[in-house]
């Protein structure tokens, strides 16, 4: 029986995560290039075509810092016209951290009242039953989200249309965040939602509206006071993958 010394063990370790680091480094790179070419935006507009079960259309896509991927201008056919359901996205920041890392700034949303009480287009047809939430509700919309990635949407616009196209209920400029913190050993969720102006929501509407809470395994909301002021409880709160 062949028995390896320290050294060569050792230098069995190196070699192999050198291995892995080449590997590693060859397809990030490989991801780099190929996420600029034609054949990479259409494969990436293809998948989310079928996923949201619309076409979608991207103006470019690129690797951004710190290796993100970054699609601009995404948007559903048609969104142009007024009166017209779908959804556009000014930028889109997809990346990895322990979870993924999802941000989304300035997105536009339009669902429409199809005439039996349900919203269009199907895949994003939760959005159409945040009209009538309260925030406890939207702690349970995103139940399943949080426990993935991590969500920001900057500057963003949704509204709500009848079957005529007529837009009935609006949330301009919102603000919203969700993410994984830590109070001592503590495991919680941090949610913040800003809207600029609401109209026909069962939020309390009005101008400049903001709340902020945090949920727990055993404890779906619990109210962080002094909007836009620290208080404590943020000062002591860390980003759980920090």
């Amino acid at each position: 029986m062949k028995v390896l010394s320290g050294d060569k063990k050792s230098g069995a370790f190196s070699r192999f995560f050198v291995i892995i680091f080449l590997l590693v480094f060859i397809l990030l790179v490989t991801l780099w290039f190929g996420a600029r070419t034609d054949s990479g935006r259409d494969l990436v507009e293809s998948k989310l075509s079928d996923h949201f079960g619309v076409e979608v259309s991207i103006e470019s896509m690129r690797i951004g810092w710190p290796y993100v991927l970054v699609l601009d201008n995404l948007r559903t056919f048609g969104l142009e016209a007024a009166g017209t359901a779908g959804f556009s996205v000014y930028e889109v920041k997809l990346g990895w951290w322990g979870r993924w890392n999802l941000c989304l700034k300035q997105l536009i949303v339009r669902v429409q009242d199809d005439g039996d009480g349900n919203w269009k287009p199907d895949s994003i047809a939760r959005i159409g039953d945040v009209r009538d939430a309260k925030i406890i509700d939207i702690v349970h919309l995103t139940k399943n989200l949080r426990k993935k990635m991590r969500l920001r949407v900057v500057d963003s616009n949704i509204g709500w249309l009848d079957v005529d196209g007529v837009e009935i209920a609006s949330a301009r400029k919102v603000g919203f965040r969700m993410l994984p913190v830590h109070i001592d050993d503590r495991k919680m969720h941090y949610y913040v939602l800003d809207i600029h102006n609401a109209i026909g929501l069962a939020l309390d509407g009005g101008r400049d509206m903001r709340w902020e809470w945090l949920t727990t395994p055993k404890t779906d909301y619990i109210e962080l006071p002094g909007s836009g002021k620290e208080n404590d409880e943020r000062e002591m709160m860390n980003d759980e993958d920090s």
